[in-house]
């Protein structure tokens, strides 16, 4: 539902991020579960049929410290299965020593110091929402998220405000969404919604989205590789989308359409101009979703080759980025 790094520094994709970063919560990871673990599911978990556009959807670059957290939250939630019989309480405690986990890994990345990822240049965005009273959405995904991921109001906002340009321009608003919610990541243009300049800037912010731009050659434990360019510039002029996903009270209005829109704008501001992404090959949804988003099947994996890896047979899809190629 991807330039070579030296290991003391801390790279900053696309705009300066801060420089602090706030105490993890502990108490979580000091038990240790008696059942066996959740597992983590393969694909896309942000497969949609777009419907009307939220209004106060925005996608940004995550830069802080509760943005990541936020993110990280919302993938364990969506990329991991509990037993049914599992205790609500036990459930809650592997949901945050995954988030948890997840938050840690996406923060590496992105930093620089995940060492599969060193020669990688990783790029996180985050879609949100206004925690608005009177909106259904925003309150039933309140209903199935860990309160503590809100995005506090005063740093959304002056998040948004310090991220100026770079912030609006990977907006996606009801106003520049139209009806159809494609719409809604189809350029990112509005900025009444991003910068924090709206009437929603009081509010906290909930974590609906998400999704990885990985730049480079090569995304760590993929079998399938991109095939493009073939002229030696890959590190460089390729990427790979991992770890999209969208709450599941937000699917089907937009919002990976809105993501999948300003990961494309990012990718191509970093110089990609070959886009990929994986998707599990039966996953009709998701790859009716990149479909619709241009992208085509390049390579996909045997049968044979998926039960030796014993997880689902996967797809590689791609999508060429600015003018094609002479």
């Amino acid at each position: 539902m991807i330039s070579a790094r030296c290991p003391s520094a801390v790279r900053r994709p696309l705009e300066r991020q801060l420089h602090r970063r706030v105490p993890r919560p502990r108490h979580a990871r000091s038990g240790r579960a008696r059942a066996a673990p959740p597992q983590r599911q393969g694909g896309a978990a942000a497969a949609e049929t777009a419907e009307a556009a939220l209004p106060g959807l925005r996608v940004a670059v995550a830069s802080t410290p509760a943005e990541f957290r936020g993110a990280g939250y919302l993938r364990a939630r969506s990329f991991y299965s509990f037993p049914s019989d599992r205790s609500e309480f036990a459930a809650r405690a592997h949901r945050r020593m995954k988030g948890d986990a997840e938050w840690d890994s996406v923060t590496a990345k992105v930093a620089g110091t995940d060492e599969a990822y060193r020669q990688m240049k990783v790029v996180c965005l985050v879609a949100t929402l206004p925690d608005e009273p009177s909106d259904p959405v925003a309150q039933q995904v309140c209903g199935e998220m860990d309160l503590s991921t809100k995005l506090p109001a005063s740093s959304s906002a002056s998040a948004a405000s310090s991220r100026g340009g770079a912030a609006s321009s990977s907006s996606a608003t009801s106003s520049s969404g139209g009806g159809g919610g494609g719409g809604g990541g189809g350029g990112g243009g509005g900025g009444g919604g991003g910068g924090g300049g709206g009437g929603d800037s009081h509010l906290p912010r909930l974590v609906v989205g998400s999704l990885d731009v990985n730049v480079g050659a090569v995304l760590p434990a993929e079998e399938l590789i991109g095939q493009l360019p073939k002229d030696g510039s890959a590190a460089a002029a390729r990427a790979y989308l991992s770890n999209v996903c969208v709450a599941a009270a937000a699917r089907r209005r937009g919002v990976a359409r809105a993501l999948l829109s300003a990961a494309e704008a990012a990718a191509a501001g970093e110089g990609v101009g070959h886009l990929y992404v994986h998707v599990i090959a039966d996953n009709e949804a998701a790859a009716t979703l990149y479909a619709s988003a241009g992208f085509d099947v390049e390579a996909e994996e045997t049968e044979a080759r998926a039960r030796a890896l014993q997880r689902p047979r996967r797809k590689i899809l791609h999508k060429r980025l600015g003018p094609a190629e002479a």
